[in-house]
């Protein structure tokens, strides 16, 4: 009995561990590589559960259909590592990812219908455990060859990485050996081998390096700022459920033991330390700061800020790659034109009217390339508006007069509900306001390739109505503008990204019109909104602060 308790209470401490980690996995993390990482967390999770059962019920001959349903499990497990690994080193293959998921099919279809595991053996005094036959060795050597795939590869991966994404693969490196090396001692007593699985307390060890390595290094690219509040919570919290849960489970031992009923002292006992928690806060505390930040509070707060300010960075370098990767994109084209005609004016250097097209065009290019630097420069390098008394109407007029005659061409109607009995006149810039205007409609227009409709709305929008309530305490009411298109949409996943410099939902149509816009509002003090849905067009909504 003492030996099977163990091995549930192995269980219970790694589905406590893998869930939570499995949870936060599965919902900050973006990335595809992220997204396997947590199903392999999940698979663990969900195996540690069917161990508590198989400790609980070890006594019982019928116990094999769960030892089924967790070497089923275990298959898994490896599988939705490597996949992750792959993915992380970049080198996933199709024909890789199809072998080792076919074959944890394979094995887990032959366990469910009995061939994996031949017999049972009463072991450890107190436990049925399955014995497995020469399936169940071929599926364990390929197991281990799986692990041991994703640990080379990631060794490999340490050796080439950048300096910034070591530590990731250094944590997993040492995170795989223990967490998989305790897991192991489970294949041992199925090949006869008397040796009990104290390893599985091995395992909660490699979700606590993962958290380590999320939390610290940003594994997984999740960039979260671990807070000292939320690590109390979840110590306290596991404290409390492991020592009530531990207390039902040794139950009947204990009842051998001191022969009287334990429940309801465990459950007391429980009650009391969360009563009696309050006045052990702030040892509490010192011994979290201690165990798992390794420094005082002051230490804390400031690695905190630093990381956060580490983050912004991240996202500005991220965004300078964004922008040289646009810039290429843009002028490739321009150039690669004006090297062609240099090649060709060479040999046609008697052709008046070829060399007076090629001039013409190559002006043109070289036009086209100095816009997009004028255009680049004006976003990186801060601007503040002129700001003046104009009429926002005397702006659409010349935004829809410029853009007549794509109107035409793309076959859109305007419709425009302008409401210019209020607030005609606005402290606004009208240079950069009608390069705003010019962009967004431009991008509504390209967004219905083959016709549909433009609706230009505006109104007087009361203060209260507005959502964000961080501007200047001056402002009355807010001028807002609808620009609504019938066109394509935009997927939810990409709304976010719109506003990006170069970001675009197409490959030839890069550049930083939008981003451009969004600055320009940003720097008039309004906000601006788009709501969008797949093949049923897009808002833009505009909102610009009327001063009292």
């Amino acid at each position: 009995m003492l030996t099977s308790n163990f091995y549930a209470l192995s269980g219970l401490v790694i589905s406590l561990t893998f869930f939570p980690l499995f949870f936060f996995t599965f919902s900050k993390g973006k990335t595809n590589i992220a997204r396997y990482f947590s199903y392999h967390l999940f698979a663990v999770a969900i195996w540690g559960i069917v161990t508590l059962l198989v400790g609980v019920n070890s006594g019982d001959p019928q116990v094999y259909h769960l030892w089924n349903l967790s070497f089923s499990l275990a298959l898994f497990i490896p599988v939705f590592l490597l996949h992750s690994v792959l993915l992380m080193t970049e080198r996933s293959s199709p024909a890789i990812l199809i072998l080792i998921y076919a074959q944890a099919i394979l094995f887990a279809l032959l366990t469910f219908f009995g061939r994996t595991f031949p017999t049972t053996k009463y072991m450890f005094n107190s436990m049925y455990y399955n014995q497995g036959g020469s399936l169940y060795l071929a599926a364990v050597i390929i197991w281990l060859g799986i692990v041991s795939l994703a640990h080379l590869l990631l060794l490999k991966h340490y050796w080439t990485a950048y300096p910034e994404k070591k530590k990731n693969a250094l944590m997993l490196l040492l995170a795989i050996p223990i967490g998989f090396g305790g897991g192991v001692m489970n294949f041992l007593p199925a090949f006869g081998i008397d040796i009990f699985p104290f390893g599985n307390f091995l395992i909660p060890f490699y979700s606590m390096i993962v958290a380590y390595a999320i939390f610290q290094y940003q594994f997984l690219e999740i960039q979260y700022v671990l807070r000292k509040g939320l690590t109390y919570i979840i110590v306290i919290s596991l404290i409390a459920l492991t020592y009530s849960l531990t207390i039902i489970l040794f139950e009947p031992l204990l009842k051998e033991l001191i022969g009287h009923e334990t429940m309801l002292p465990g459950i007391l006992a429980t009650f009391i330390l969360g009563i009696v928690f309050a006045p052990l806060r702030l040892k509490v505390e010192y011994l979290v700061d201690r165990t798992f930040f390794k420094k005082t509070h002051k230490e804390i707060v400031r690695q905190n800020e630093l990381l956060q300010q580490e983050l912004m960075r991240s996202e500005k370098f991220k965004m300078v790659s964004n922008i040289a990767r646009g810039i290429v994109y843009e002028i490739r084209n321009p150039l690669t034109t004006i090297k062609a005609l240099s090649r060709h004016i060479e040999e046609r250097l008697d052709d008046k009217e070829f060399l007076i097209k090629s001039s013409q065009t190559i002006d043109r290019q070289v036009e086209r390339v100095n816009a997009l630097l004028h255009k680049l420069l004006n976003f990186s390098t801060p601007s503040t508006p002129d700001l003046k008394q104009a009429s926002i109407y005397n702006v659409f007029d010349d935004v829809l007069n410029i853009l007549g005659r794509e109107f035409l061409e793309r076959n859109v109607r305007l419709i425009k509900n302008f409401e210019k009995n209020e607030a005609k006149v606005l402290q606004i810039d009208p240079v950069q306001f009608r390069q705003a205007l010019y962009n967004i409609i431009l991008n509504a227009l390209e967004a219905m390739p083959e016709g549909g409709t433009l609706t230009l709305t505006t109104r007087i929008k009361p203060f209260s109505d507005i959502v964000q309530k961080n501007f200047d305490p001056k402002v009355n009411n807010f001028f807002e503008i609808k620009i609504f298109d019938t066109g394509r949409g935009i997927p939810q996943e990409s709304l976010p990204l719109i506003f990006d410099p170069f970001y675009s939902l197409e490959e030839k149509k890069i550049g930083l019109g939008l981003t451009i816009a969004h600055k320009i509002i940003k720097d008039h003090g309004g906000n601006i909104i788009v709501e969008s849905e797949v093949n049923k067009g897009s808002t833009f909504t505009i909102e610009l602060p009327l001063m009292r």
